[in-house]
């Protein structure tokens, strides 16, 4: 025969008449050699009210996210600070550009919250944050409906606890040791506590003086558990002998009250809340003109294309761009940043060396870039001299001075020189330009005509010098013709008698005709 079956025959036998006394003796001794467990409650689920914060930014790399980002919830009487370092933050990497940020506010305090961020602004990103309403936490609610109370003064109460049963069933312990709680199905920890407020502000019975609740369930301890060294038995049938439920309290002795309701509970409110900022990159370009300052190409050395790298505050970035004379010597550097550390960023450009121009100018603006090349023109000197051949102007025909004018391409020009003894005859067209449209220019020359006792012949080119030679031959002496008087006094007064005597003859001979004629 088991050990505790003959413990409690032979008290039995003993004590005759007082079975619940050898009961309560056989449970204490029990209890105390640890045969029979204390008191235990199963652990009551965790479900505090909590918040779930999601933030999602879509359109922003990792590490472009704000370090000091923050979500702030704000109630009445309680404020959380969510950040990178709090509420369990975690980060999940989506996707390139795709990160989500999540927090669990724990125990959080009933009431309404607002749903703010800080900190979310990102340099060259335009934002398009997620509008919330505000959210409201809600404790679990429990309230007993009806109820009624009754003296222990029994050791089996019909009742029913079958899964799913809405029955409370409250047992008020002597000594004020406490309630014990009994359900169907478990309580949660809120549902718990708020099940012990309704308990103690029930207006009627003992059960508001207790400090100690015990709170047990069918579904959590089965259909056996024991409180204070009683044990507590429930039984789906056999009530009085019938098929009902019942259960049966162990010793009435440790009672003085108990509390039959029906209860209901109202789940709580757990908001989940969830943004998302959809960032997108804002740049700017800066436009870039090329001028140059080379007579239009006059010379055709200016190339097709130029190179300028961009610079930000000052320093290179490494960012070329190509310029075509094809597009009109404009540009644009794409895709740049507007800002960084809170200010504008300057833009400017150097450029790369051009052969054979200079970078006189480069203006930068908000407006833009300029940047300017200067090139001098390619000019030739064009000698020009004056040959006379005429006997060292014998026959004194020579000019004073003579024109020469300057033609280009066969276009006359407003070029002109002046050749004289005064410049020995010699003089230059200097600063010409070499070229005209990228092509050479050829230069000729023509002399203003000064006599016709003058043959003029143009000699040379333009790379060597013109040089213009104007002949004229002297008429050769007279044989017959006495050799030329000295020109004193005494011969011109002899040419002059000369003459007058000549001048008298001829006059006589002309009267002596018409004298004849008449006399005919």
């Amino acid at each position: 025969m088991p050990v505790l079956t003959k413990i409690e025959d032979k008290m039995n036998t003993t004590m005759k008449g007082k079975a619940v006394s050898i009961s309560a003796v056989l449970i204490l001794l029990l209890t105390a050699l640890q045969i029979l467990p204390p008191a235990a409650q199963a652990t009551a689920p965790s479900d505090e009210n909590y918040i779930l914060v999601e933030k999602t930014f879509v359109g922003l790399p990792t590490d472009k996210i704000p370090a000091n980002f923050q979500v702030t919830l704000t109630s009445d009487s309680q404020t959380y600070y969510l950040t990178s370092a709090s509420h369990g933050w975690t980060e999940v990497v989506n996707g390139p550009e795709n990160v989500t940020w999540t927090w669990s506010v724990n125990n959080a305090v009933p009431g309404t919250y607002t749903v703010t961020e800080q900190n979310a602004d990102v340099e060259n990103y335009g934002l398009t944050p997620t509008s919330v309403p505000a959210i409201t936490v809600v404790p679990t609610s429990f309230s007993l409906e009806g109820g009624r109370i009754t003296p222990c003064n029994r050791l089996d109460w019909a009742i029913d606890l079958s899964p799913n049963s809405s029955t409370l069933l409250v047992l008020n312990m002597t000594q004020n040791k406490g309630n014990v709680v009994i359900t169907a199905d478990a309580l949660s920890a809120s549902e718990r506590e708020a099940a012990k407020q309704s308990i103690l502000n029930y207006p009627e019975g003992p059960f508001k003086n207790a400090d100690t609740f015990y709170f047990f369930s069918i579904e959590e301890n089965g259909n056996q558990f024991n409180v204070e060294h009683v044990q507590i038995n429930y039984y789906g049938s056999g009530y009085e002998g019938g098929t009902g439920s019942y259960i049966h309290i162990g010793d009435q002795s440790y009672w003085t009250q108990m509390l039959f309701t029906d209860y209901s509970v109202t789940s709580p409110i757990n908001p989940a809340v969830t943004l998302t900022n959809q960032y997108a990159k804002q740049t700017i370009e800066v436009l870039v003109d090329k001028v140059w300052e080379d007579a239009n190409d006059q010379d055709g050395v200016r190339p097709d294309m130029i190179t300028v790298e961009l610079l930000a505050n000052g320093q290179p970035t490494g960012n070329t761009l190509d310029i075509y004379a094809s597009d009109d010597w404009q540009g644009a550097f794409t895709g740049l940043d507007e800002f960084a550390g809170g200010e504008p960023i300057n833009y400017c450009a150097v450029e790369k060396l051009v052969d054979g121009y200079e970078t006189v100018d480069v203006t930068c603006t908000t407006d833009g870039i300029t940047v300017v090349n200067s090139r001098a023109v390619d000019t030739i000197d064009i000698v020009v001299k004056k040959v006379w051949d005429d006997a060292n102007d014998k026959d004194g025909l020579r000019p004073k001075s003579v024109t020469v004018k300057l033609l280009a391409n066969g276009k006359p020009t407003d070029y002109e020189l002046i050749l004289s003894e005064d410049n020995n005859w010699k003089a230059s067209f200097t600063d010409l330009d070499k070229n005209m449209q990228g092509e050479k220019i050829t230069y000729t020359i023509e002399e203003v005509s000064t006599s016709d006792a003058y043959v003029s012949v143009i000699s040379g080119d333009q790379d060597s010098g013109f040089t213009i030679t104007n002949t004229h031959e002297p008429k050769p002496a007279d044989p017959a013709s006495p050799p030329p008087l000295a020109k004193t006094g005494v011969a011109i007064g002899g040419t002059v008698a000369l003459v007058v005597l000549l001048l008298g003859v001829g006059l006589a001979a002309v009267y002596g005709s018409r004298q004849y004629k008449r006399e005919q």
